[in-house]
């Protein structure tokens, strides 16, 4: 994307100076996590509603499964970007490892889902649980790499979606 390639170019400038990375990590993640929540909420909490209106009754299920996925990609919209801060800082094993993990435990999840017989939804429930998951860990990582502490990066998560207030 653009933003990951302006950001990629700073960054990589920002590479020996620890104070200017976290700074431009953390306002670029605070920017897209803000941008994210606003663009998915409406999928969020009408993506049933949505489908079925614009596609008709028999979408009211795929309207269900963006609602779940759209909580798991509003962290892949906020996370995308940022995390060049693994190459800039050298770091592409430890990617590789983030990457490899993720697609074992996704793979996991459909094989138990098809193994198990879930239901579709209850799949695709799970699968962008973990997603999430895995993508908001991966953000803290790539916060802290950058020199931000686990907690302000939790915190400013929280705060960011509305679940806590912080005072400045």
């Amino acid at each position: 994307t653009n933003v990951g390639q302006v950001f990629l170019e700073r960054a990589s400038k920002a590479r020996n100076d620890k104070e200017e990375l976290s700074k431009i990590t953390f306002r670029i993640y605070k920017k897209l996590l803000i941008i994210g929540i606003i663009g998915m909420s409406v999928i969020t909490f009408w993506g049933d509603s949505i489908f079925s209106f614009v596609f008709g009754n028999q979408w009211i299920e795929a309207g269900k499964y963006a609602q779940f996925m759209s909580l798991w990609l509003i962290f892949v919209f906020a996370s995308s970007p940022i995390s060049s801060v693994f190459l800039v800082l050298e770091k592409q094993g430890e990617f590789f490892i983030w990457n490899i993990s993720m697609l074992f435990v996704r793979v996991g999840i459909i094989i138990i889902g098809a193994l198990i017989q879930f239901p579709p939804i209850e799949t695709i429930l799970y699968f962008s649980v973990a997603s999430l998951i895995f993508r908001f860990a991966q953000s803290l990582r790539v916060l802290k790499l950058s020199g931000i502490k686990y907690s302000a990066g939790i915190l400013q998560t929280l705060k960011c979606i509305g679940i806590i207030y912080i005072p400045h």
